[in-house]
């Protein structure tokens, strides 16, 4: 089996980021309403602020960063600040969809949507049937199938 490159300390990952902002049946017909310009001032103060997180640095790899995180005490400020507004992210939510595969985090937070009652949906294949997957209103196979579905229920 084929070993991957491991990453030199110089090397840093490099995401690309689509932001998708939507506008709501209640918006009308205002091109650029209030709640778009809310979702997109949210998206880029989270994406700016990462180095202000309380932990690591901008000199540091995404996996440096990751490890710096993983050793932070569970009930340490950071952890819990982070762990706060994850939650309060979830209780403002209307639906969840999870990407799969996911981690066990990922996981924990759907179980977290269902229990507040949001609508679950996945898309993405996953490893092995398990009854949980079932929280979930539909799993779709495609973006195709996910796009198909998002503009019937945008439609109601």
């Amino acid at each position: 089996m084929p070993r991957k490159k491991k990453k030199t300390q110089t090397e840093k990952s490099i995401w690309k980021v689509g932001v998708y902002c939507r506008l709501s049946s209640e918006d009308g017909d205002n091109a650029e309403s209030d709640s778009i310009g809310n979702q997109r001032q949210i998206i880029q103060d989270f994406l700016k602020n990462e180095d202000n997180w309380g932990y690591g640095n901008k000199n540091q790899t995404s996996e440096e960063k990751q490890k710096e995180f993983e050793s932070l005490d569970l009930k340490s400020e950071i952890v819990l600040s982070l762990f706060n507004n994850d939650l309060e992210g979830e209780k403002n939510s209307k639906n969840l969809l999870l990407v799969l595969p996911a981690g066990k985090a990922a996981h924990i937070e759907a179980g977290i949507a269902y229990g507040l009652g949001k609508k679950c949906y996945a898309i993405g294949e996953y490893d092995a049937t398990d009854t949980l997957y079932n929280i979930f209103e539909t799993i779709f196979n495609s973006e195709t199938e996910l796009e198909e579905f998002l503009k019937k229920y945008s439609k109601r």
